[in-house]
């Protein structure tokens, strides 16, 4: 079982609706802790950016020159010994524009070509694709095969040199983004493996300070509003959370997608897992029921690779009263019921089946849907689509009930080779 992992990847940190928020656009982000820096901060306290009137326009686009400017002063003694040639190599920057000298330098160095028809773009906004050339160029590095359509991504899979909220890669960046790209190259190794702030005027001895702040600011989480209380929470490692958050900790329901592949969905408090939830881990193997403080605690099943599974009770992540399992061996010898159903079953509080209930219930791995209504004995019988299914279950808006587990109008359970009921109480509303 994964407990020690489980509980590592709970210490580093402080269905459909949830799906379809992860990939919802903001109106809004902010830092998810409370920053203490900024990247364009630091940039301005190490003389690499000067603002208008010490106001750094965060959310203003910064022009192609504007950029270019500020890489030229990766290479301070190269730039001031630089002579630029008497007739421009661009058009829209005639050796009277401002902008001549730094577009000649970029020109020289192989940092641009321009964008052809001996044209610069001059006041051109800078795109994702755009800047992700210009910096990793600076480094030093090649991308001869890099697609210009494609350039933000694969440089960001290959150097790690990447924004942290998701951006199309034509999309125009505000300078708030330009000014995450710089610092984030700054600390990565060039291509003669020196770190890229050994390219400024800056001792030695002020780099680390530098670095670790700079990796501060990485490392602070950073909130997206979607819609009411759900947010999107992205981590630098590749985490991105999305669900209930108060402002200062997640709270109530929501999923977390790690990077490693893992996925948890179900009920937090103060940041970790408390309540009801489901931990996939990415070869399948699950848990689900309940958690208290980020460990197993009442009752759950943890089910195999295999389809081996033991529900009883839990505490602090150990089984501590078996209710019922099946074993690798029960599997051999037959005992495991591998039925192509799973049948969901709805009560009241005192056990009483709800019958006539209506509700939706959608596989999350293939999107197959069905609309049901609760019989008799309060239940539906669905087909399995797999050997393991994510199925989340929601009640038809007009109901007047909520899942007693999440006292909400939905739900995510399990669907697993042996596992083939599911049991929820409804309450009022």
């Amino acid at each position: 079982m994964k407990f020690n992992t489980l509980n590592k990847l709970l210490k580093t940190k402080g269905l459909v609706l949830l799906l379809i928020l992860l990939i919802g656009t903001s109106a809004f982000s902010f830092a998810a802790d409370e920053p203490e820096d900024s990247y364009g901060q630091i940039l301005y306290d190490i003389q690499l950016i000067t603002g208008y009137d010490g106001d750094l326009m965060l959310d203003k686009e910064i022009s192609r020159v504007e950029m270019i400017a500020i890489i030229s002063k990766l290479y301070p003694d190269e730039f001031s010994s630089y002579l630029p040639p008497e007739t421009a190599t661009f058009k829209d920057v005639p050796a009277t524009h401002w902008g001549f000298k730094y577009v000649e330098f970029a020109y020289m160095k192989g940092i641009t070509n321009g964008k052809g028809a001996s044209l610069f773009g001059v006041d051109d906004s800078v795109n994702y694709n755009q800047a992700s050339i210009f910096l990793i160029k600076a480094l030093g590095f090649s991308i001869d095969d890099v697609q210009y359509e494609t350039a933000a991504y694969e440089i960001g899979a290959e150097y790690g040199l990447k924004l942290l909220l998701p951006t199309d890669s034509s999309k125009y960046l505000k300078r708030s983004e330009i000014f995450e790209m710089i610092s984030k190259a700054l600390i990565m190794n060039d291509a003669s493996d020196e770190l890229g702030l050994s390219m400024l005027p800056i001792p030695t001895s002020a780099h680390e300070e530098i670095v670790l702040r700079i990796t501060a600011v990485i490392n602070t989480p950073v909130a997206v509003y979607q819609s009411g209380a759900f947010f999107n929470i992205y981590y630098a490692n590749g985490d991105v959370y999305t669900g209930e958050f108060d402002g200062k900790n997640i709270q109530g329901n929501g999923m977390t997608k790690f990077a490693n592949g893992d996925l948890y969905i179900g009920q937090y408090k103060d940041g970790v897992f408390n309540g009801y939830g489901i931990y996939l881990w990415s070869d399948n193997e699950n848990y689900e029921g309940y958690w208290l403080e980020g460990a197993y605690h009442g009752l759950g099943t943890y089910t195999y690779i295999s389809g081996a599974y033991q529900y009883g009770e839990w505490e602090d992540d150990a089984l501590v009263t078996p209710i019922e399992e099946l074993s690798d061996d029960d599997i051999a010898a037959g005992l495991g019921t591998d039925s192509p159903y799973i049948t969901i079953s709805l009560t009241d509080t005192d056990g009483n089946p709800m019958k006539g209930i209506a509700l939706s219930i959608t596989d999350q791995f293939n999107g197959v849907s069905h609309s049901l209504v609760t019989d008799e004995a309060g239940e539906f019988v669905i087909p399995k689509t797999g050997e393991f299914s994510i199925l989340s279950l929601v009640l038809n808006e007009n109901s007047a009930y909520s899942f007693a587990i999440t006292n909400n109008s939905f739900i995510v359970t399990t669907a697993g080779i042996y596992k083939n009921n599911a049991s929820f109480e409804l309450i009022k509303r």
